[in-house]
């Protein structure tokens, strides 16, 4: 406990003690605040109690309504997926994880959509860093699996090959189909597991059939968009 406090800087300390302070002056008052209403609820007369329980319920759905449109939606035209993957983006996880263009494909003037790689990204937020030991892709309906390469410095190598990832930057790895059709890729990959392990720790996501076709539709559209309408200069 004394080696972890002497090796704690005063900027993680003093944002620690701001923290606990916080939540204790917050968890204080939203106390206070329930005991009072509650109070007051308890000999409210009933029409009183009905509205506050139903302003209560229509707040809950709003907030529920709003949540699932957020995460739902998409997060502009084009390739990116749909806003939950965030989630993966949030520093409070020991490696955060960029899924916004986890595909990397070509298409356009009406062409079908070529895929080349999986391409996801990530960042090591806190702590000294990491030693990866295992990156890979497997399906478990076709039986195929392949190495996902990482790029610690200017090339790509496979994780064992790779003795430190330092925290703060944001690194790439993939895994190069060689641009196949849609057809061939879901033929291999019908719906896919990615593996990271590093420590003695593993991360995973499962990429499903469906959402590897939505993808491939995205893209597919956003590459054959219509161009958009220009207007026109005055001659001299």
């Amino acid at each position: 406990m004394g080696d972890w406090l002497k090796r704690m800087s005063a900027v993680a300390a003093g944002r620690i003690l701001a923290w606990l302070i916080i939540s204790i002056l917050t968890t204080t008052s939203l106390g206070i605040s329930f005991f009072s209403t509650w109070d007051y609820l308890r000999t409210a007369p009933w029409p009183i109690l009905f509205l506050s329980l139903f302003g209560l319920l229509v707040a809950f759905s709003i907030v529920i309504l709003f949540g699932l449109i957020f995460v739902s939606s998409p997060i502009q035209d084009g390739t990116f997926g749909s806003k939950y993957l965030l989630w993966y983006k949030l520093p409070i996880r020991k490696v955060s994880w960029k899924f916004d263009q986890f595909l990397g494909g070509g298409s356009g003037q009406g062409q079908p959509v070529l895929i080349y790689s999986f391409q996801p990204q990530f960042k090591v937020n806190w702590g000294k860093g990491i030693s990866p030991k295992a990156t890979y892709i497997e399906c478990e309906t076709t039986g195929a699996r392949q190495d996902v390469l990482l790029s610690p410095i200017d090339q790509y190598v496979k994780a064992d090959a790779v003795e430190y990832i330092p925290r703060g930057g944001w690194f790439n790895c993939q895994v190069y189909f060689g641009g196949i059709t849609k057809e061939a890729f879901l033929q291999t990959w019908d719906g896919f597991k990615f593996v990271f392990e590093y420590n003695n720790k593993s991360f995973s996501r499962e990429f499903s059939r469906r959402e590897l076709e939505e993808w491939i539709e995205r893209f597919w559209l956003y590459s054959n968009r219509r161009a958009q309408p220009k207007g026109r200069i005055k001659s001299s």
